[in-house]
């Protein structure tokens, strides 16, 4: 799976931190990543159905969940970095 980090202009960030869980198996991720062009690059798990992520950088931060059966399986995700997170 490919995400692009974006701050809020937009612009690539050039490394991000992060935290997740793949479930069902409860295989635990915390990285700190430099990216390629905001890219960052994740391998998914055999039998595990999503990942659950908080992405946060100097320029902001991010959740989100990504299942991995998803239409578009292919696209890179963009992120979109944000001083703050919003309630959902």
């Amino acid at each position: 799976m490919l995400l692009r980090c974006l701050n809020d202009a937009g612009e690539p960030v050039a490394s991000v931190r992060v935290r997740g869980c793949y479930l069902p198996s409860g295989r635990l991720l915390h990285q700190q990543r430099r990216t390629a062009q905001g890219v960052c690059l994740f391998g998914w798990p055999a039998g595990d159905e999503s990942l659950h992520l908080h992405i946060d950088s100097d320029a902001g931060e991010a959740q989100l969940e990504v299942a991995a059966h998803r239409a578009n399986a292919a696209t890179v995700i963009e992120v979109l970095l944000t001083s703050s997170l919003e309630a959902a």
